[in-house]
Parts: structure tokens; C-alpha cells; sequence
């Protein structure tokens, strides 16, 4: 799953108990926008039945703001991982600027032992997952908490950059992960793999003219031709398959960067076709 769009968003000035919800920000799915503001959410506010009910102190004062929305096509144990992920990205790049030592537990970060961050992901009632993750810039509150000021510059400026390279690099590693979804090939139970060219000739397809896409990319990628002139006739070909995740996986392709990874990504994606054929019996 790929990024659709990141960005700062001035416009936000604060987080109030409805600044949470689905089909605002962005309508292609999924984004992560980030912002600079006030916390201010009551309990009523908050969909963490852990903190309803818990006696920790909610979110106030100022803090940098990441909202993120992904579509309905994962599963909630997925958004967690890229919820979790994202917060390690953070906590990375953190003590990538300094002498600083943060520790993350679960979805939070903690800088000596007082908290840093909040961060949640919940489903919407329309059917997409959304996720929360706020850092706090200073501590006017006088909590038993962490800020982001005792270690690195939170001028205006400096905090909106942070938050650009942290989308950045939050958008690389789905765009990672992706391509890694899409450039295996599976294995059979006695270790071996399948005979594509074989398979591509005795495949029958019901819809017409997919056998011929299948057996010119597989021969396009194969060939002696450059690099690049194969990728751009790879996504002329993926344009033509008549599959609902078209875009998907020509951005899953331009992640490609080299002709191993070229054709380890066509093998997979035709094996993949092969599979919803019945070809491949195993799998």
C-alpha cells in the first residue's frame, strides 16, 4: 500500500475532541498530514477504552500532530503495525539528531522514564482506519511528561520540516514494504519453483488477450534491452491487466531499481495471475 499524499497542513490550529474523524483531510486514501497546535480533548473525546477508564492525564498543551487515514482493504492488526512503525520512524530520526536515548513501548515514545507522545488508531464507521500519534513541544502544563524542547530546535520552522521528513520517510517504507509484497514468487512443498514459460503457454485464461500480456512482459523483462526501456514497457503492459489494483501495482514497480528487481517483481505478479487461473493448483 502506497502513500496517496503528505503534507503540512497550516490551516489546523488545534486538537479538539472532533478533530478525528473520517473523509476530512484528504478523499484519496491512504494520507498522513501533520500540524502544529493545542490539545484540548475531553474525555468524552476519546475512543481509548484503556484511558476512559484508566486515571493517566489526556492530552493537552501543544504538540506536533500526525493524522493518518488507510482504507479498509487491511485489517486492524496491519494498521497497528504501521502505527507502531511509524512511531519508531520518530523515535529514529530523534535520536538520529543527538545524544539522546528514547525508549518506545508499544504505540509511545518516553524520554527518561516521562512521556513523550500519545498516539492511537481506531476504525471509522465508514470502514477506514484512523490514526492519531502527537509529540509535545513544551511542557507549559507542568505534567510529569517529556517535550520535544529539551532536546531539539521546535521553532516554527524546524517542527514543520520534522514533520515533512517524517511523512517522507514514512511514505519510502510502505512503498518498501509494497514492493516486497509483490516481488516474491511462492514455493512449492518440495522446495522448487514453478516453470513460468511452461506455465504461461498451457495457461487458459477467461479473459481474452491476457495470455498474450502475460507472455510479452515476462518476455520484455527477460530481454537484452536497457533497464529503463524494459520498466517503461513493464508499465505499458501492467496498464492493460484487467485487475482492480492497477495503480497499486505499477507504483509497487516503480520501486524497482535494478533488472533483478524487475524481474523478480514480473515473475511474482504472473504467478500471481496464474494462481486466480487455477494454473498454479498448489497455491
Amino acid at each position: 500500500m502506497n502513500l496517496r499524499y503528505y503534507g503540512f497542513q497550516p490551516e489546523i490550529k488545534e486538537y479538539v475532541d472532533n478533530t478525528l474523524r473520517p473523509g476530512v483531510y484528504k478523499t484519496e486514501l491512504p494520507y498522513i498530514i501533520s500540524f502544529i497546535g493545542e490539545a484540548n480533548v475531553s474525555k468524552d473525546g476519546l475512543c481509548d477504552l484503556a484511558d476512559i477508564h484508566g486515571s493517566e492525564a489526556f492530552i493537552e498543551g501543544n504538540m506536533l500532530h500526525f493524522i493518518a487515514e488507510f482504507p479498509d482493504n487491511i485489517s486492524p492488526h496491519e494498521m497497528v503495525l504501521y502505527q507502531r512503525r511509524f512511531i519508531t520512524i520518530v523515535k529514529q530520526k530523534i535520536e538520529g539528531l543527538g545524544d539522546i536515548k528514547l525508549t518506545q513501548g508499544g504505540d509511545d515514545l518516553y524520554y527518561k522514564g516521562r512521556k513523550l507522545s500519545v498516539s492511537i488508531v481506531a476504525p471509522s464507521t465508514v470502514g477506514t482506519y484512523l490514526m492519531h500519534a502527537a509529540f509535545n513541544i513544551t511542557n507549559k502544563c507542568k505534567l510529569n511528561i517529556s517535550w520535544l524542547d529539551e532536546f531539539i530546535d521546535t521553532d516554527y520552522e524546524s517542527l514543520v520540516n520534522l514533520s515533512l521528513d517524517l511523512m517522507g520517510q514514512f511514505k519510502n517504507e510502505l512503498d518498501s514494504i509494497n514492493y516486497a509484497v509483490h516481488k516474491v514468487k511462492p514455493i512449492y512443498p518440495d522446495g522448487h519453483f514453478l516453470n513460468l514459460e511452461k506455465a504461461i503457454e498451457n495457461a487458459s485464461f477467461r479473459v481474452s488477450n491476457l495470455q498474450k500480456i502475460i507472455r510479452d512482459l515476462y518476455k520484455e523483462v527477460t530481454s537484452t534491452l536497457p533497464y529503463e526501456e524494459k520498466k517503461d514497457k513493464a508499465l505499458e503492459l501492467i496498464s492493460l491487466f484487467p485487475l482492480n489494483k492497477t495503480e497499486e501495482l505499477k507504483e509497487a514497480l516503480s520501486c524497482c531499481n535494478d533488472d533483478r528487481h524487475l524481474v523478480a517483481f514480473a515473475e511474482a505478479l504472473i504467478i500471481k495471475l496464474l494462481r486466480e487461473s487455477k494454473i498454479v493448483s498448489n497455491y
